[in-house]
């Protein structure tokens, strides 16, 4: 669970180093700075048991109300089949857990109230892309996971009113109700379509059926 906050890529990445080891606490000590421990003397630990904890105010509220997160999120699409498909472009899906309970984890969907070009962006770098090429809800939306499906699976949507002010640099940190309820349909669940930022993605048309005709020639040729 400790990856959930910071990714093991990041510290990876950063190089960043385990600086405490072999904390030890006796039951009469008062104040944390007390307590013996291995600081920077080496250790033989993993970036796995890197430690994350959840402080409590005392509030009753604390204990009553599971305090949602989102875990992760896709873009995804049915194939033929009915069999659920992930990409740079399909319906924005979501799993969201309970702080408290990590075995306790729903899918839903996002809201577009409040979403805008900024947020698309900050989504789609998120997902490993460089911005959003385009995005929306309905009619499209449906393109990706027909309603009957969603309700078929009780889909719930699970974030609504998202906003991100324009400095913010990681969708994580945009505002945001996350299983607090919502005043939205299906109709309103969020799609994009992401861009790796290749001279490709700009060179592909993205084809849409318009009309079709049947015809024929006549004997003049016509």
């Amino acid at each position: 669970q400790n990856q959930r906050y910071v990714p093991f890529s990041e510290l990876e990445e950063h190089d960043v180093p385990i600086l405490i080891d072999n904390v030890r606490c006796s039951n009469e000590t008062t104040n944390i700075m007390e307590c013996e421990a291995d600081v920077a003397k080496g250790h033989d630990c993993s970036i796995s048991e890197n430690l994350w904890l959840k402080c409590s105010s005392g509030d009753d509220d604390d204990d009553t109300e599971p305090e949602w997160e989102i875990e992760n999120a896709f873009l995804v699409w049915l194939d033929e089949n009915e069999e659920d498909r992930e990409g740079p472009e399909g319906l924005l899906v979501v799993h969201v857990a309970d702080n408290d309970d990590y075995e306790q984890m729903k899918a839903g969907t996002v809201c577009d109230d409040g979403f805008n070009d900024h947020a698309a962006n900050l989504v789609c770098q998120k997902l490993g892309y460089k911005y959003a090429a385009d995005w929306g809800s309905e009619p499209r939306n449906r393109e990706f996971i027909p309603l009957s499906v969603l309700e078929k699976y009780n889909v719930t949507i699970a974030v609504d009113d998202v906003r991100c002010s324009n400095g913010t640099t990681d969708i994580l940190e945009c505002e945001a109700k996350i299983m607090e309820g919502h005043d939205c349909s299906h109709s309103e669940d969020l799609w994009l379509k992401c861009s790796s930022g290749d001279d490709d993605d700009d060179k592909k048309p993205d084809w849409e059926l318009i009309d079709a005709n049947l015809i024929w020639m006549n004997e003049y040729e016509e």
